[in-house]
């Protein structure tokens, strides 16, 4: 099996910390407003439609302004933007995908590609104990940033060219 073992290091900065909590705040509203556009579908009465649909406009508007409030910290340090700013440049990662990945992934631009691949839960790792020798598997890793990388990969493949 796959070990990192990596050194030391300083506890993260306060700006970090602060992006990583916004982040993690959107990701939150992101959920509740999945919620609400689901009540909404089902709903048959009106009042509740109406009020579903005005927590789904809050919900929107707060989103919004967390996105501006992430973008605003990942720009007041230069070493979180000089990352963002690089992934944005890849092909398939926006925003969300960027501030996700700069906020989550300390790691970033530290690590080779499969200690990333691993941290980040797409690294095959074998299914073995003594003598049994099972399949490998995808598995482990940080499931935020799983989940991220495939958006991502969806973002990639709907886009009609290609960069190759």
């Amino acid at each position: 099996m796959f070990r990192w073992h990596q050194a030391p290091t300083l506890p993260p900065s306060p700006v970090r910390q602060r992006v990583v909590e916004l982040v993690r705040a959107r990701q939150v509203l992101v959920k509740e407003r999945i919620t609400w556009t689901n009540l909404i579908e089902h709903v048959v009465h009106p009042r509740l439609k109406a009020l579903y649909q005005k927590r789904r406009r809050q919900t929107d508007a707060l989103l919004a302004e967390l996105e501006a409030q992430i973008t605003a910290e990942i720009a007041s340090c230069p070493e979180l933007s000089a990352r963002y700013q690089r992934l944005l440049a890849e092909f398939g990662i926006g925003a969300v995908a960027a501030s996700t990945l700069v906020a989550e992934l300390p790691e970033l631009g530290q690590a080779n590609r499969k200690q990333m691949a691993a941290l980040c839960g797409l690294a095959p790792l074998p299914k073995e104990s003594g003598q049994k020798r099972g399949l490998r598997s995808v598995r482990g890793g940080r499931a935020q940033l799983r989940r991220i990388r495939y958006r991502a990969t969806l973002s990639a493949i709907r886009l009609e060219t290609w960069p190759l």
